[in-house]
């Protein structure tokens, strides 16, 4: 799989003023941070990760950030199916 970049831009310029790409975050990062914000701007899915990270022993911050990736991922595996 590629890595495709999220906001990717020729428009920067280095300390001596000539201009350099700047690649931008990942899509990979892009899709994860999008889907950061939908388990933490609701209360009731935030509660619902606690309890199932409390069960695995784990900290809900460390299951919140493992399922944003998990979803990241598919999310960029399956825009390759239609990029295809």
């Amino acid at each position: 799989m590629n890595k495709p970049q999220a906001f990717p831009s020729n428009h920067h310029y280095n300390d001596r003023k000539e201009p350099t790409r700047n690649e931008g975050m990942s899509l990979l990062d892009y899709f994860a941070g999008q889907a950061l914000g939908g388990y933490t701007s609701d209360n009731d899915v935030f509660a619902s990760c606690k309890v199932i990270a409390d069960k695995k022993g784990i900290e809900v911050k460390k299951f919140i950030a493992v399922s944003c990736y998990n979803f990241a991922e598919a999310m960029l595996k399956e825009r390759e199916k239609h990029n295809e």
